[in-house]
């Protein structure tokens, strides 16, 4: 049974709401709805396919955005690798060169990072991801990693790395 992870619900979506947005795509299981997002369970696999490629992405709920993808950790009916490699439509997506599936809404790694030493134990990752925003479009932060006090930064250009 695949399950689909639901994000930007909005604070007042309700189980009924979801249930309306998803009717026509097979019986659902299971709606877990939790605060701003939430966790669907459907019988089939093509039913789930069909509701991430149809639903995702589309205006809900007073005008935010849905997101719709399978859950981490779910079982994607064994027609990809454990990377999450491969596609169903037949390969139309890039893949990075760790071989990790890269599209729209995804994480693509580069090699314009910097580590940023001696900040606040405080300092959360959207802090620094805001500050560094001042150099240039950022793909990726995460603070505290490896050791207390360090923060990394990834850029999608040299230019903004260069800049910082």
């Amino acid at each position: 049974m695949p399950r689909l992870f639901l994000g930007n619900l909005g604070n007042d979506c309700r189980e009924r709401d979801i249930e309306k947005l998803f009717r026509g795509y097979g019986e659902l299981r299971n709606v877990n709805i939790k605060g701003q997002y939430g966790f669907l369970e459907l019988n089939d696999k093509r039913d789930a396919e069909d509701a991430i490629r149809d639903v995702n992405g589309q205006s809900f709920n007073g005008g935010s955005r849905i997101r719709v993808e399978y859950a981490n950790g779910n079982d994607r009916g064994g027609d990809r690798d454990r990377r999450g490699g491969g596609d169903r439509r037949g390969g139309d997506r890039d893949q990075d060169t760790r071989g990790r599936q890269v599209s729209d809404g995804k994480f693509k790694r580069t090699n314009y990072r910097l580590v940023v030493e001696n900040i606040s134990s405080r300092t959360s990752w959207q802090d620094l991801k805001d500050y560094m925003r001042k150099a240039g479009d950022i793909t990726y932060t995460t603070v505290n990693r490896g050791k207390a006090g360090e923060g990394l930064v990834e850029f999608t250009d040299r230019e903004g790395m260069e800049y910082a």
